[in-house]
């Protein structure tokens, strides 16, 4: 199952992309986390992708609260990034929630 449902994206602006001379569109999407849906603020780019920034992540030992992104590649996969990057046994990512 994936968070982000890319069919609902709603445009409601164009902005400026990172890249010179393109723009991206900037929305809402629905997104689901423990059975709950909820409308969160995205951004689409030219090439199809989606980013949301509407999440917060924790470590399954940590009690901080990161900030994090969920996207949807053009080739359909979603990533979701928050905190470090450790690949140790004891800093492992469990917690994604609305902000």
């Amino acid at each position: 199952m994936t968070i982000l449902n890319a069919s609902t994206f709603e445009v409601t602006g164009t902005e400026p992309s990172y890249r010179e001379g393109e723009t991206r569109e900037t929305g809402t999407i629905e997104a689901t986390l423990g059975g709950k849906v909820k409308r969160v603020a995205a951004v689409r780019y030219d090439n199809g992708h989606i980013v949301s920034w509407d999440f917060t992540g924790r470590y399954r030992t940590g009690t901080k609260a990161w900030p994090a992104t969920v996207s949807i590649r053009e080739d359909g996969r979603e990533h979701v990034w928050y905190g470090k990057d450790h690949h140790t046994g004891r800093c492992q990512k469990n917690g994604l929630s609305f902000a």
